[in-house]
């Protein structure tokens, strides 16, 4: 049974947060976080990224909007709407940007400064999330990043 896309304007708060990005204001919002690197990380200290990836992709469907992308149509034609991606790769959004070895604070937020002044590619659902392995310890940074438009509401689970 396939399932209709969904075609859903923004609000006005919304569309305002996107009108910023069309005069060079991105409207991004992140949060960093250090993480215990002892199941993300292998015996060489590199991300497992193919089993992140794994464990984040069934939960995807309780945030509808991260794989959704921002249309917009033609001037006069209404405000943008979200709609399914017609592709969607998680490797697109969920990435590694190793520090140097043993990074304390300092090249941490660099690093989050640096991905943060990248802007979101529009032709993509407008959220990443970035691993960042290299701090002492074995513990890795996850910085998460998305636009404010996205509004994100979590679907509940079914009660088992």
């Amino acid at each position: 049974m396939s399932q209709t896309p969904l075609l859903e304007r923004l609000s006005a708060q919304d569309h305002h947060s996107v009108l910023g990005d069309d005069f060079g204001w991105p409207w991004d919002i992140g949060v960093l976080a250090t993480v215990d690197g002892a199941r993300l990380l292998d015996g060489d200290g590199r991300v497992r990224i193919d089993e992140v990836r794994r464990r984040v992709e069934p939960r995807l469907h309780l945030l509808p909007r991260f794989r959704q992308i921002l249309h917009r149509p033609p001037r006069g034609l209404g405000w943008p709407l979200w709609v399914d991606a017609q592709s969607f790769d998680l490797a697109d959004h969920i990435r590694v940007f190793p520090l140097p070895a043993s990074a304390g604070e300092a090249q941490l937020l660099e690093a989050c400064e640096e991905l943060r002044r990248r802007r979101l590619d529009p032709t993509r659902p407008l959220w990443e999330m970035w691993l960042l392995p290299g701090l002492a310890e074995r513990r890795v940074g996850l910085y998460l990043r998305m636009h404010h438009a996205l509004e994100v509401a979590v679907v509940p689970e079914p009660a088992l």
